[in-house]
């Protein structure tokens, strides 16, 4: 018999939090490239479940970043937003998972 009413919580998880942590953390004090010296950041007060406004666009992860995370159905996407990573609905932008301050 299958569940219908099953759950899965789409986070980041302890292990992936550790990952991006290490990965920032070996790139600090690196040069900043021009285009990336001026950050978008997460507006205060902006939490889970709150929907990314459209103006706030960040980055995605490096791809050798992204390969080494838990995998993420295609309906997910993780981006950097200044030094926190958001993890978000692609489509409705709604963040279902943030990690603050991990990307420094």
């Amino acid at each position: 018999m299958t569940d219908t009413n099953a759950h899965v919580a789409v986070i980041i998880t302890d292990a992936d939090r550790r990952l991006i942590e290490s990965y920032y953390q070996s790139k600090k004090g690196k040069r900043t490239p021009p285009a990336h010296a001026k950050r978008e950041q997460l507006p205060p007060g902006l939490a889970k479940r709150d929907r990314l406004p459209a103006d706030i666009n960040g980055e995605p992860l490096a791809p050798d970043l992204e390969r080494r995370l838990s995998p993420l159905s295609s309906s997910y996407v993780r981006f950097r937003v200044g030094p926190d990573i958001v993890l978000m609905e692609r489509r409705t932008r709604v963040m279902v998972d943030i990690a603050y301050g991990i990307a420094p």
